[in-house]
């Protein structure tokens, strides 16, 4: 595993947690933590233990946005760094883009203030508890700016566009709960619940099919991005359903239905046991051997 100076990455049990790491900046995001966050992303993504990606941060931040000084006021007089710094923010070919599609299930776990460009993530992630305690706010407006590098986006793409508006145009502050309400996040929960409300949400995720985790998150961000077009939809998702049955070799089929008919589980309160299946391959593996 690399090692990293502005972030820091645990795997623990079938989970990858990322940790923001600049405290004394409130976790804001420099080039180098962009770099950083990008070779992580990489790493968890082809590590096939780790079945889950959660986000954090480290003191009393998850990300307060973008690292303004350091890659704005003080590049602006040297255009190619100032133009640098920009695409960078953009995330166009960098670590936005990566989490958005990324094949595994994400949660951001938003443990204290998320500004800015800290939506970029909150929003990339596929799920997002929040701890009472934590701020958001869009704060870009307070000094004669926009959002931007897609922050614009995060902000508009899951919420009403007057609760969007309210916090593009005023900069104000608002709460856990009341992000809540807007659709920003998930839920609230108290601090001190935090972690392990986003442990039990991971282990529910980790409980499901990976293949066919990473075929429903592809398959809704197609059908989002199809959206009143019905019947492209449809024939959209008859796609990615035969592509789930190849990449589950039609367990879901084969062995969950199976069981399903055998009244062995209730798909609609729970999820069948997959070492089972495991076990069942051992079990026809020696049969097999013992017959030759």
């Amino acid at each position: 595993m690399p090692k990293y100076e502005l972030i820091k990455l645990v795997k623990e049990n079938g989970i990858a947690w990322l940790y923001l790491d600049r405290p004394e900046k409130k976790n804001a995001m420099n080039p180098k933590m962009h770099e950083e966050i990008k070779s992580a992303f990489s790493d968890v993504e082809g590590d096939d233990s780790s079945r889950v990606l959660i986000i954090t941060g480290t003191g009393d931040s998850f990300c307060s946005g973008l690292d303004v000084i350091e890659s704005f006021v003080d590049t602006y007089d040297h255009p190619n760094k100032f133009y640098d710094a920009l695409v960078d923010v953009s995330g166009v070919n960098g670590w936005n883009m990566k989490l958005r599609f990324f094949p595994k299930p994400t949660i951001a776990s938003v443990n204290g203030y998320c500004f800015a460009g800290g939506f970029n993530i909150l929003s990339a992630c596929d799920l997002a508890l929040a701890s009472e305690e934590a701020k958001f706010g869009v704060s870009e407006i307070n000094f004669g700016h926009i959002p931007a590098g897609a922050t614009t986006w995060s902000v508009s793409e899951f919420i009403h566009p007057k609760n969007a508006l309210d916090l593009i145009l005023t900069g104000r502050v608002i709460d856990a709960r009341e992000a809540e309400r807007m659709g920003l996040i998930n839920r609230a929960v108290p601090k001190s619940k935090l972690k392990e409300e986003t442990i039990a949400l991971a282990e529910v995720l980790k409980s499901k099919h990976p293949a066919a985790l990473r075929t429903a998150k592809l398959n809704y961000l197609l059908s989002r991005r199809l959206g009143s077009d019905l019947y492209s939809a449809i024939t959209s998702e008859l796609a990615m359903l035969h592509e789930n049955t190849y990449f589950t070799q039609a367990e879901w089929i084969k062995v969950a239905l199976e069981k399903f008919r055998a009244k062995e589980f209730k798909p609609g309160f729970e999820t069948f046991k997959r070492n089972n299946v495991e076990e069942g391959k051992k079990k026809r593996q020696k049969k097999r051997q013992r017959r030759t």
